[in-house]
């Protein structure tokens, strides 16, 4: 049963004026620095951080491994999710993952102006495994299998079954059939 939080969103707002102020060098800078978010999450230097301040079990990689981290077209929010067995953790992970790009993102970029807009939540249902999703998965594979077997056992089967599979064999035709009748055993 692995569970995936809700969304945790990071923002990099607008400092002091207003959009009017902006010019296409600004835009184009932050969607850049949306990018350089985006793998500074996936570093040893945040990672570890989240794994020592919530003392997790968990290594960098599979840490980086169940992150999934992206950038939401034409706009300059990230959307982090975690997966984890555990859906509290997950909620733990992701909303410490976040704190700790600001945190980090201050001192290696050089921006403070990045805010958590949504903090992830408890999860309700479990993203996987879904239950529709493998029944129709085994549904088509039984069937497969199921035709495969019976594919097979028609191409193995090597004997004469009916009067013109001796006719095929042999290219002569059948004189005479012998009956075969059910009753008792003869003794």
């Amino acid at each position: 049963d692995e569970k995936m939080f809700d969304t945790n969103t990071v923002a990099k707002n607008i400092k002091e004026g207003s959009i009017t102020d902006l010019n296409i060098n600004d835009f184009n800078l932050e969607n850049k620095l949306v990018v350089d978010y985006r793998e500074l999450i996936k570093t040893r230097l945040v990672t570890e951080e989240v794994i020592q301040e919530l003392g997790l079990v968990s290594s960098t990689n599979e840490l980086i491994m169940n992150m999934d981290v992206q950038t939401i077209q034409d706009s300059r929010f990230m959307h982090i999710s975690f997966k984890d067995p555990v859906p509290e953790r997950a909620m733990d992970i992701a909303n410490k993952l976040s704190e700790i790009l600001a945190e980090k993102a201050e001192s290696i970029v050089g921006v403070k102006n990045i805010q958590i807009v949504d903090y992830a939540i408890l999860p309700e249902y479990p993203i996987s495994p879904s239950l529709k999703k493998n029944v129709a998965i085994a549904a088509v594979l039984g069937m497969m299998i199921g035709l495969f077997v019976v594919f097979v056992n028609m191409m193995m089967i090597n004997t004469i079954q009916k009067e013109e599979d001796v006719e095929k064999e042999i290219g002569l035709p059948v004189i005479g059939v012998i009956p075969h009748f059910k009753g008792e055993d003869r003794k």
